[in-house]
């Protein structure tokens, strides 16, 4: 399983905007099995960002004021 960068999470958004442009664009085109595929691959998408920004809040709240980042 891949892991997402922590720092990248404008990628991952990048990614959805353009999801849902082809979840539009399927829809239009009246391609179903297309839709479901792209509906679950948003979901995990959406997924993915909300457990990286979760990763990114609570390495914040483990930091101390004056504690040194390398």
């Amino acid at each position: 399983m891949l892991r997402p960068d922590p720092a990248q999470p404008q990628r991952l958004e990048s990614i959805l905007a353009n999801l849902h442009e082809r979840l539009a664009e399927a829809k239009t085109m009246g391609w179903l099995g297309e839709v479901d595929g792209i509906e679950i691959s948003i979901g995990a998408a959406q997924d993915k960002l909300r457990r990286m920004t979760q990763i990114v809040r609570l390495t914040l709240e483990r930091r101390r004021p004056g504690d040194v980042v390398s």
